[in-house]
């Protein structure tokens, strides 16, 4: 008795899920697939079109242009405190007595301060270069303030004087770098290695 109960409830269970209640229609723009299931319903409507929560009803915007200062200025803003943090770096450097220069800790950490500045330097460069000509020319100038000249010269001496070895500027790992002593040539020995 209880196995024909089962069998009917199961029997009716399924009828009502396989008879359709109503006509369908075949491309109902609130479906997301097309009737033969190859997802080219075409206007298909999706939940961020019609749920105002989602953002649906809004204008669509168009991106924002990466070489206005307003999209730019904050990004740099944002960066200021490692720019500095680099200049600083190569600056504690600047009253240092030039024989220590030569000896262990402070030469590896010299010329991982100057490889740091350059290379975070060249690496922002490049990033804002890609944003457009405007973008370009502020980065340019946001490089290009006293303390970095001074940085210049004194990473252009140090090469002349045979405390940063020629062997250390690679100019494929390091092009702002190799810039700044493009036509210093290595006329001392300070440090023979």
């Amino acid at each position: 008795m209880r196995a024909l109960a089962w069998t009917c409830t199961f029997s009716a269970a399924l009828i009502v899920a396989l008879i359709p209640v109503g006509r369908h229609d075949p491309l109902d723009p609130d479906e997301p697939l097309a009737l033969d299931g190859s997802m080219a319903a075409g206007r298909a409507r999706t939940i961020f079109q019609f749920e105002r929560v989602l953002g649906a009803f809004d204008e669509p915007k168009p991106p924002p242009d990466p070489d206005d200062p307003q999209n730019f200025r904050p990004y740099l803003d944002i960066q200021r405190f490692w720019m500095d943090n680099r200049r600083e770096a190569v600056r504690g450097f600047f009253f240092a007595v030039p024989d220590s220069l030569c000896e262990m800790p402070t030469s590896s950490l010299l010329m991982a301060a100057i490889h740091g500045y350059y290379q975070g330097r060249g690496a922002q460069k490049a990033s804002f270069v890609r944003r457009g000509p405007n973008a370009s020319a502020f980065i340019e100038e946001a490089w290009a303030t006293d303390v970095d000249r001074e940085i210049d010269a004194f990473v252009r001496n140090l090469l002349m004087a045979g405390y940063l070895p020629e062997s250390d500027v690679r100019r494929r790992n390091y092009p702002e770098l190799a810039k700044v002593v493009a036509g210093a040539k290595q006329a001392g020995a300070a440090c023979a290695r």
